[in-house]
């Protein structure tokens, strides 16, 4: 589609946080449930092969995509969260290597995840391994956020020595309320980086994603949907929440991904509308969302102040990502806020661009692309004060004057 051209995005890296559309061997089990409305999926392969053949002549932008940890992981136990046998673990390596032979740019899983929180560490190193042995990247999402984020980057820095994977942590967008401990966590992986290759991506705009499962206190977050909602209606739990929950008040969200259709009207709009809808106090609303939901909505939250969020994208181990929090019904995305944001000297905009294009497309091992060169991929965009003028997808007219031309130039970014 035209969306992410609009906002800047002529390629796109999905199938990060451990969940990928492909491969698939169970419908409906796919951990994207907890994200979004997976009745609505499409592209149903069972191999990545399968999948990219499924994109052919369909994209207006360039689509590569990562294999989900989680997603091959319950495939295998068709969504049941139990120890896997020996003979799935040896089928869990398997498919991850054959994800990766036939184009997929790396492994990634997301220890946010719920019931990734519970596998063993020793299948987290297995995944990094394979991805090791095929040269691609391990993409990791972080355990912990605000003052648990340094833990969280242990385990993450524990599994790049233990197998020599190319790490990539992402979603990584700093807190100000726990600066300090983000401030020590950018000196680690400076120290870190000498001698692991190891890098992050951040939006620069301080802005992060909140599965409203993450709301609740961890002892009340829970692998199903209707167990977190039991405890909602007891009255003592409810009252703990709602305690728990006040800590938020000060956080302007804005509800950024809902799976409900019927609550698609909310998608993009401050939360504080929503509690206004509901007439209720903002504790209360949020137990509202969390019930009529499901917990399958997602909230973005300006976390991070200007000069924090500049700091972490300025750092040389960054990448500029659009990130979780990007949904197609904000206003802007990363890219351009990133782009049009005040010029601090921290970060010129030639590095800044840099960040977003050459270097990414480096670590993914795509060639000739991310850069400007007669030979290259010509995925090109003419950006005037945050808006999009024209913008060409392998040299062809995408959008011209501001307008699209209906033109489908993309093309699955691949490893092979």
């Amino acid at each position: 589609g035209t969306e992410p051209l609009i906002r800047g995005i002529t390629s796109l890296l999905v199938g990060q946080g451990g969940a990928s559309l492909a491969p698939l061997l169970a419908h409906g089990t796919i951990p994207e449930s907890w994200w979004g409305n997976t009745a609505t999926t499409v592209a149903h392969a069972t191999t990545m092969g399968e999948f990219f053949s499924l994109l052919r002549g369909r994209l207006g932008v360039n689509v590569g995509t990562l294999v989900g940890y989680a997603t091959v992981r319950e495939g295998i136990t068709r969504g049941v969260p139990r120890d896997l046998t020996d003979r799935e673990f040896e089928l869990l390596e398997h498919m991850l290597r054959a994800a990766l032979e036939e184009g997929a740019l790396g492994v990634s899983a997301n220890l946010e995840y719920l019931r990734t929180t519970r596998v063993p560490h020793h299948e987290l190193v297995a995944a990094a391994r394979v991805a090791k042995e095929k040269d691609a990247l391990f993409a990791l999402k972080l355990r912990g956020r605000e003052e648990h984020v340094k833990d969280g980057f242990v385990e993450a820095l524990s599994i790049s020595k233990a197998t020599g994977a190319d790490l990539l942590i992402t979603d990584l967008e700093p807190y100000a309320r726990a600066e300090a401990s983000y401030r020590a966590l950018a000196t680690q992986i400076t120290r870190a980086s000498a001698e692991h290759r190891i890098r992050f991506t951040t939006s620069g705009t301080g802005i992060a994603a909140l599965p409203l499962p993450l709301l609740l206190p961890p002892h009340f977050r829970e692998e199903e949907w209707f167990t977190m909602s039991d405890r909602l209606n007891d009255p003592s739990a409810r009252e703990e929440i709602r305690a728990h929950l006040s800590r938020y008040r000060d956080i302007p969200f804005h509800v950024a991904s809902v799976a409900d259709p019927s609550l698609k009207l909310f998608e993009g709009t401050p939360f504080a509308k929503w509690s206004l809808h509901e007439h209720l106090p903002f504790e209360e609303a949020l137990i509202h969302l969390m019930t009529v939901t499901r917990f399958r909505a997602v909230l973005a939250a300006a976390v991070g102040s200007d000069e924090l969020a500049e700091s972490f994208a300025s750092h040389d181990r960054a990448f500029i990502a659009s990130g979780e929090a990007a949904a197609p019904s904000l206003e802007t995305s990363a890219h351009l806020s990133f782009l049009a944001g005040k010029e601090r000297g921290a970060l010129p905009l030639e590095q800044r661009i840099a960040a977003m294009t050459g270097g990414p497309a480096k670590k993914m091992g795509l060639t000739r692309r991310g850069t400007l060169k007669e030979g290259h991929y010509a995925d090109l965009l003419v950006i005037e004060k945050a808006v999009v003028r024209e913008a060409f997808v392998n040299g062809i007219h995408a959008i011209r004057e501001g307008a699209p031309t209906g033109a489908r130039g993309g093309t699955a970014l691949t490893r092979t």
